[in-house]
């Protein structure tokens, strides 16, 4: 049976109050980064991020052939005579 307390005592606000400082003082001392979102807008932000996170990752290689940076699936043009799966081939090895 669940009682409801309906005046709180001295007693009862400084042990809240007590709580309270003990829960805040802990929780100063863990990381931002590691610390759990407690209001809905850290929750939108950390969701936000790992979508953003979540953007596929794409392979970046170099031309042997002029030694430009290039991504998969980009038109790599130096003039080199080369397909991209030639050039991917010959960066291999």
């Amino acid at each position: 049976m669940t009682h409801m307390i309906t005046q709180r005592t001295p007693a009862d606000q400084a042990l809240a109050a007590e709580l309270l400082h003990r829960v805040r003082t802990a929780d100063a001392q863990i990381p931002a980064h590691r610390r759990a979102p407690r209001t809905l807008a850290e929750m939108r932000a950390r969701e936000e991020d790992a979508a953003r996170c979540a953007a596929p990752v794409r392979a970046l290689h170099k031309c042997p052939d002029c030694g430009q940076l290039y991504h998969d699936g980009d038109n790599h043009t130096c003039g080199a005579t080369r397909t991209p799966a030639e050039l991917a081939a010959a960066a291999a090895h």
